[in-house]
């Protein structure tokens, strides 16, 4: 009889159980929206997507299930749902952690490389303390606090490498511009020697500060150099104006005329500007070659005299030594423009840069000139040789303007003025006064014997 009722009892459960349906899981449903909301604030659904659309996923079929009225499958869906958006939020968190640490990493490396724990040792150690502690943390899967120490760190450290990072470019900017000046002046301008090793000094003082990362004492030194530099202008100035003078001078005697360049910079026409510029730049390229060409002769000139050249070598150097100055004139005419330039700019070291090349190219210009007119006596006297062999060859000779007996001896017989009356004897149908000869007379030549 127990047995009988015993089973009557769990049939009823059973029945009832089926006719009386669970509740629904709302409560673990809320709960898995809100991880899934939480997981989306962390930015899950991009740092952990795999695992954030499986908690999606998770708790889209646990509201489907509801609707179903299969509430306890529901509920087990939302669990897993919840238990999906948790570790998808703990891998977001790792990577955000890990990123701010990269960050932070780096930020401390830099800082190392330019001496921060020196030049700010107080800012240097917070930095690299709260780094450290960032680090502890992330080792110890506590992702969320090391992400936001590092985070609360990285706009300060940030702002304190920058900072680092201008006080180091003013220092050596400074320092550079200090340098360069220096040299070029006292390469363009010994008479001012005194003044610059006064600078130098400045200068030594502000590399040593520099190398001991004592970079505000380095930036001060430097630009006492600069303002030292920049009290020299006055003299740089009147001597600039001073050597303009005279290298226009030089130009003049020269018989080359001057370009006004400085319209062309001066243009608000940017296509003439472009010219302008291109100018200056080709003329840097011609001054490099023609102090190239200087430098090393040519095969002709190297191995050959002028008077061992043939004809026909010696017209080709001709033509070579025209197209050469005629390139640096222009080259001195574009330089000198624009040591103008320079000079109503206030640029006053430019300008005695360039006068000097105009200068180096004068004497250039001189040399080949010179060497040009050896060039063309050579050929002349060559051309003076082949005529008075040809005539002698003919016995045949027309007088050219401004011919007397004399001259014409003296070119035909080496010089031989006093021989003239033998011509005389011989054109006396042709010549009736030996004072007066007629132009294009054609004379016969007579043979003059050696001494």
């Amino acid at each position: 009889m127990k047995k009988i009722l015993s089973l009557v009892t769990i049939v009823l459960t059973i029945f009832l159980l089926q006719a009386c349906p669970q509740p629904k899981p709302d409560k673990e449903l809320q709960q898995a929206k809100e991880k899934l909301e939480l997981a989306q604030k962390e930015e899950a659904n991009v740092l952990a997507e795999n695992e954030y659309k499986i908690a999606e996923s998770n708790y889209q079929e646990a509201t489907n299930l509801v609707e179903k009225g299969k509430n306890e499958e529901a509920k087990s869906k939302a669990l897993i749902s919840i238990t999906n958006s948790e570790k998808a939020i703990n891998l977001a968190r790792k990577k955000k952690a890990e990123n701010e640490l990269s960050k932070l990493n780096t930020i401390v490396n830099e800082s190392s490389e330019l001496k921060m724990d020196v030049i700010y040792p107080e800012d240097y150690q917070n930095i690299t303390n709260s780094y450290q502690t960032s680090l502890t943390l992330y080792n110890l899967s506590n992702y969320y606090d090391s992400y936001t120490n590092s985070k609360s760190i990285l706009p300060q450290a940030e702002s304190k490498l920058k900072e680092l990072k201008d006080k180091w470019n003013t220092a050596r900017t400074e320092l550079n511009r200090a340098i360069t000046r220096a040299e070029r002046l006292k390469r363009i301008a010994k008479w001012l020697i005194s003044e610059v090793q006064e600078i130098e000094e400045l200068i030594n003082q502000a590399k040593f500060s520099i190398n001991e990362y004592k970079l505000n004492e380095s930036i001060e030194k430097s630009q006492q150099a600069n303002s030292k530099l920049d009290q020299l202008a006055a003299k740089l100035r009147d001597k600039n104006q001073q050597e303009l003078e005279r290298t226009g001078e030089k130009i003049k005697e020269l018989k080359i005329n001057k370009i006004e360049l400085k319209f062309m910079y001066f243009s608000k026409n940017a296509e003439v500007k472009t010219v302008a510029y291109q100018k200056l730049k080709e003329t840097e390229i011609k001054l490099a070659l023609l102090y190239e060409e200087t430098a090393t002769p040519s095969k002709e000139t190297e191995s050959k005299s002028i008077k061992d050249m043939s004809t026909t070598e010696l017209e080709e150097y001709k033509n070579k030594l025209e197209v050469e100055l005629e390139n640096i004139k222009e080259e001195i005419k574009t330089l000198y423009s624009k040591a103008q330039e320079d000079y109503n700019n206030a640029n006053y070291e430019d300008s005695l840069e360039n006068i000097d090349k105009v200068n180096e190219l004068i004497e250039m210009y001189k040399t080949k000139l010179s060497e040009l007119e050896i060039v063309k006596n050579e050929i002349n006297k060559r051309k003076e040789i082949k005529e008075v062999k040809k005539i002698q060859e003919e016995k045949k000779y027309r007088v050219q303007p401004g011919d007397f007996l004399s001259k014409i001896a003296t070119k035909l017989f080496k010089g031989q003025y006093w021989w003239w009356p033998k011509i005389f004897v011989s054109n006396k149908d042709k010549i009736k006064d030996p004072d007066l000869i007629e132009k294009d007379t054609e004379l016969t030549i007579p043979e003059i014997p050696e001494e």
